[in-house]
């Protein structure tokens, strides 16, 4: 527990003037009291008392001015103090305790005017609470200095007695309760000090002791201050909304969207929604960590909450969540596929709640008939099965979760049928010595067929059994085909005859020409186009002889003239065309010749080694020329180093500039800009 630290300042101190500082948990504060030097016709000023008392939790002040001041001051902050809660009926709560008179018969009579509050730090947001009569010397500030509004319009009448309490008769007492977060002073001044309002918060101690010497100078009242600088508060965290996720048969995720403002996570656990018996399982401080997985109980539901914090400060615990699977969802059933082996593979979705599977088969696609049975019982999202599996069958799957769901399974996936014959297999590489296929799951036997003809013409099949996907081919024409078999002599499940592949020996390829023998045959085109077109062209020239020598000549259709152009046109591009093809001919049997005599490389070139030698050669050269370079003197004297070698180079250049300007005239005074 914080210890309790007590301020108390008034007519009975015997230093008639008195500053004090200190720091605590609500602020940096100073408090100042000063006797007035211009008494009241009775010989005395009148009293004002100031009274403070605070921890790491509260604090409460009270400050009087008037005969009852010592009294009503001291029992004030005592009140406030000790009173359990100020929230409620503030300041009816207050007022009522003061207009019970009976409490008062031992104070001076006479109106008294005083300020009180009570300032508390372990909420969220923290709160203050003022309340005043008869006084208004008070005001707070908010993080931009400007001040909060407060009802400090006071009465002349207004006040407190010992006979009357609140004055007068009915009067509410004015009052200000809110949160402390953003506001940054609190300042409270007696009458006589009400001058400094505007300057205090820029004043230092020495400054506000010369002040109070020449205001109390003047004034019949006793002078007091207390100023206090808040520290800032801390508001509550924003809510949060909680949700969970099966990550595992037996672990949950609670996971929420971070707070803005929280920097940790407290989460809790409770038998009931209420959270009577809220039992703390985490505090997360860090406060990006947005989740948190656990194992809820077997044997009954539990309710889990999380809790904002803000460096300490609380926000309000999301609503209670019970993870429970109530329901689990059907797995989907994926096509059933051949195994390696030559039986089936079966798999299906996983299920987060769930803790096994189980999958049942049958002959019925409504799974109505006696064959059912359970044929797989594990918690693996897959299984496989054997061989001897008969094809055709119907699978389905449901979810159990054994812990929390016992007698609550999920419902059966749709049924998926399995394949009864095994795919074809397909060719993938064809060559004249080769044939190979792709691999077919679940095919432990491959047949291929080859289909020859004899001299006769008829056609004979041989069937070759193999476990390899690739044979080799035949020395005569044939045509092959290859069926896949889950197990020899199986034809129920075998796959269909893939497509048909024929092939002939190398020897039975067509033949090939030389390239002379295809320039002579394109030279012989070549000559029989040209003569073709020549041809047309007379024909076309005779024929419009024929008609121009007559007087009344019969008209060549137009159509007849444009199939004569057409053709002698494209007699002309072919003639072109062969004899540029007969050209490129023997430039390629030249160009062949030519590479006949190119020799064979002895061996390959270390391209590293030749590298390697030509980098040493040039190392040297390189070497060579700092041959002479002197060795530099130990330690080296750069400065002189530099002179020596450009001192002869740097002189010539300076003589040089000198030169040119030898002939600048002296400039006359004043100077002529223009010349």
């Amino acid at each position: 527990m914080s210890t309790v630290h007590h301020i108390k300042l008034g007519p009975f101190d015997t230093d008639a003037d008195l500053i004090q500082q200190g720091r605590s948990p609500h602020g940096r504060w100073r408090a100042g009291y000063r006797r007035g030097d211009a008494p009241l016709s009775e010989g005395e000023s009148t009293p004002v008392v100031l009274i403070v008392r605070q921890d790491g939790e509260r604090l409460a002040f009270a400050i009087a001015e008037g005969p009852a001041a010592v009294v009503l001051a001291e029992r004030l902050a005592d009140h406030l103090w000790m009173v359990e809660s100020t929230n409620g009926d503030w300041p009816e709560n207050l007022r009522d305790w003061l207009d019970n008179t009976a409490q008062w018969a031992d104070a001076p009579a006479g109106r008294t005017g005083f300020i009180c509050g009570r300032i508390e730090r372990g909420i969220p947001g923290g709160r203050v609470y003022l309340a005043w009569l008869g006084m208004n010397g008070l005001r707070l500030l908010n993080r931009a200095d400007l001040a909060v509004d407060l009802d400090t319009v006071i009465d002349p009448d207004e006040g407190w007695t010992r006979d009357q309490g609140p004055e007068p008769e009915g009067m509410a007492l004015h009052a200000y309760r809110g949160s402390l977060f953003g506001l940054e002073r609190l300042i409270v001044l007696t009458t006589a000090a009400y001058a400094l309002f505007d300057d205090l918060p820029d004043m230092a101690n020495p400054e506000l002791a010369r002040a109070f010497a020449d205001w109390a100078a003047e004034s019949e009242q006793d002078l007091a201050i207390f100023d206090l600088r808040l520290h800032p508060v801390l508001n509550e965290p924003n809510s949060i909304a909680v949700d969970y996720t099966w990550v595992t048969p037996d672990q949950v995720q609670l996971s929420w969207r971070p707070s803005p403002n929280a920097t940790a996570y407290r989460i809790e656990d409770a038998s009931l929604p209420a959270f009577d018996d809220a039992t703390l399982i985490a505090e997360l401080t860090d406060g990006r960590q947005a989740s948190y997985q656990i194992s809820p109980p077997t044997d009954a539901p539990r309710y889990y909450r999380v809790i904002p914090l803000n460096q300490g400060v609380a926000g309000t615990p999301s609503e209670p969540i019970c993870p429970t699977p109530i329901l689990l969802n059907a797995p989907i059933m994926s096509g059933v596929k051949w195994s390696d082996d030559g039986g089936y593979s079966l798999s299906w979705t996983p299920m987060l709640q769930a803790t096994s599977y189980e999958v049942q088969s049958s002959f019925d696609p409504d799974f109505q008939g006696h064959d059912n049975q359970i044929v797989y019982r594990g918690d693996l999202p897959e299984t496989f099965l054997p061989h001897t599996t008969p094809p055709g069958q119907y699978y389905r799957v449901r979810a159990l979760n054994a812990l929390y769901a016992p007698r609550m399974p999920s419902p059966w996936s749709d049924g998926v049928r399995s394949p009864l014959r095994l795919p074809a297999p397909v060719f993938m590489r064809v060559t004249q010595d080769r044939l190979e296929w792709e691999p077919v799951r679940g095919a432990q036997q491959y047949v291929v067929r080859v289909t020859t003809t004899d001299k006769t013409g008829a056609d004979h099949d041989e069937d070759v059994a193999m476990r390899d996907t690739g044979c080799v081919v035949a020395a005569q024409r044939a045509i092959y085909h290859v069926r896949a078999f889950r197990r020899p002599g199986d034809d129920r499940t075998a796959s269909e005859w893939s497509d048909p592949v024929t092939l002939s020996p190398a020897a039975e390829t067509a033949p090939t020409f030389s390239a002379r023998r295809i320039s002579g045959l394109l030279a012989a085109i070549a000559i029989v186009a040209a003569l073709v077109g020549i041809t047309l062209g007379w024909v076309g020239i005779e024929a419009y002889n024929n008609w121009s020598a007559t007087s009344t000549p019969t008209r060549i259709p137009q159509t007849v003239l444009d199939v004569t152009q057409a053709a002698g046109t494209q007699s002309a591009h072919n003639a072109t065309a062969i004899q540029r093809t007969e050209e490129f001919v023997f430039g390629q049997t030249a160009t062949a010749a030519l590479f006949t005599a190119t020799p064979t490389p002895t061996a390959t070139p270390n391209a590293t080694l030749t590298v390697q030698a030509e980098f040493e050669t040039r190392l040297t050269a390189t070497a060579g020329h700092f041959t002479a370079t002197p060795t530099p003197i130990d330690p080296a004297d750069r400065t002189a180093t530099f002179v020596a070698a450009y001192t002869s180079e740097f002189a010539v250049d300076i003589a040089a500039t000198q030169a040119l300007w030898t002939a600048t005239p002296t400039p006359i005074d004043p100077a002529d800009l223009t010349a």
